[in-house]
């Protein structure tokens, strides 16, 4: 059952975002009971976040004068489920519906880490880096974030430079 709704094996794993490419560590933070219990627990402590489950669960709209464009703009597709907000999306070119947890500021370095440049996620470029976990997760920023991630890796740069040229005897 996903989101009330009875699916299979197969539209689960494309209503979560995932498809046979992927690691598990890209939707452990979403997927385990432990780890959602942490990030709910990590929304409550952001004010913003707090603000905005507050305003959904009273059914009511933010205010003019709230400050978060984001959570303004997203605000009718944003949902709470086991304590945990999500915005609903669709997942890029299948336009599958996906459910994407909302990840609070302090958990962003630690989702940015698992999802590039460990073992088991490699070193995607910040587009791919982008597509991948829009699969599962979003914040405000998270475009200028991923790229600010992968130009500071030192792995990547190192890869990214280009060889010097070949010296030859003339």
């Amino acid at each position: 059952e996903f989101a009330g709704l009875e699916v299979d094996d197969c539209h689960l794993h494309a209503l979560i975002g995932t498809d046979g490419s992927d690691t598990d560590t890209a939707v452990e933070l979403i997927s385990i009971d432990k780890n959602l219990e942490r990030l709910a627990d990590a929304q409550d402590d952001d004010p913003i976040i707090q603000e905005v489950k507050m305003l959904i669960r009273n059914r009511q709209r933010p205010p003019e004068a709230f400050l978060d464009p984001f959570y303004k703009r997203n605000f009718n597709r944003l949902v709470i489920q086991k304590n945990v907000l999500y915005r609903k999306s669709f997942c890029g070119s299948s336009a599958m519906p996906v459910l994407q947890a909302v990840i609070p500021p302090k958990l962003i370095p630690e989702v940015l880490k698992d999802a590039h440049g460990s073992i088991f996620s490699g070193h995607p470029g910040h587009k791919r880096l982008t597509e991948i976990l829009l699969r599962h997760v979003t914040w405000p920023g998270i475009l200028s974030d991923t790229k600010q991630h992968v130009t500071k890796c030192p792995q990547c740069d190192i890869i990214s430079q280009p060889n010097p040229p070949l010296r030859t005897d003339l």
